[in-house]
């Protein structure tokens, strides 16, 4: 048998919430063993109880499920990606309900440093429609970006001293709040935006002839089994 230790080192009695069980005693969490009418427990045997996690609580602590709202092309075409951050947004709760409809521009919008906050500035998120009077948003109001402060202070020094851009990514639902991913890009010449339209144009033909070969390929494995 394992040895027994008083249950009073290790719970406060006035704390201590105990059901009857098959002889034992459950508090807490931990395992208890009544000996001489004196609560003892084994310290490795342990009973747990703890409920299970559900597909959701899963989900979310691994990454959770990630909903795009709106993508910004037009900052890839122009821009060098550089880095990439992901932010939380301050809205309200009408933003967020046009948010969830997909209601919004982010071609125009990027991002700056005022004093030790950062804002997302040019979005514009259209008004819901059963939002009126103090319900309501201003659709293109600046909006606060919620980042840790040595991010902060990294973007404002790296934007400074090799006049780089922030401009929003994406806006996406992560756990059912809306996050931003950032990026720290610099402006593309003009030959440097047709040599990127042309490596994405060979990329798109190249996949297209793989996507074709493929077909055939299995075209072809059907019809000799048939």
């Amino acid at each position: 048998m394992h040895p027994f230790v008083p249950v009073a080192s290790l719970l406060r009695a006035d704390r201590a919430q105990t059901l009857h069980l098959d002889g034992a005693i459950c508090a807490q969490g931990i395992g208890l063993l009544v000996q001489n009418g004196y609560p003892m427990v084994a310290p490795k045997q342990i009973v747990q109880n703890k409920p299970k996690k559900t597909a959701k609580a899963l989900a979310g602590s691994t990454g959770g499920d990630k909903k795009v709202i709106a993508s910004n092309r037009k900052a890839k075409h122009d821009f060098e990606i550089l880095d990439t951050y992901e932010a939380g947004i301050v809205l309200v709760g009408s933003e967020v309900k046009s948010l969830r409809d997909g209601m919004v521009q982010v071609r125009d919008a990027y991002a700056r440093v005022e004093g030790n906050e950062m804002l997302l500035l040019g979005v514009n998120i259209s008004p819901y429609s059963f939002a009126h009077g103090f319900g309501a948003h201003i659709p293109d109001r600046g909006r606060k970006l919620l980042m840790h402060r040595w991010e902060i202070n990294e973007l404002k020094m790296r934007m400074a001293q090799d006049r780089l851009s922030l401009l929003p990514l994406s806006f996406y639902f992560l756990n059912g709040r809306v996050k931003v991913e950032l990026a720290l890009g610099r402006g593309r010449k003009t030959q440097d935006k047709r040599d990127a339209l042309a490596d994405r144009d060979a990329k798109m033909d190249m996949d297209r002839a793989m996507s074709t070969n493929r077909k055939a390929v299995l075209t072809r494995r059907h019809n000799l089994l048939t």
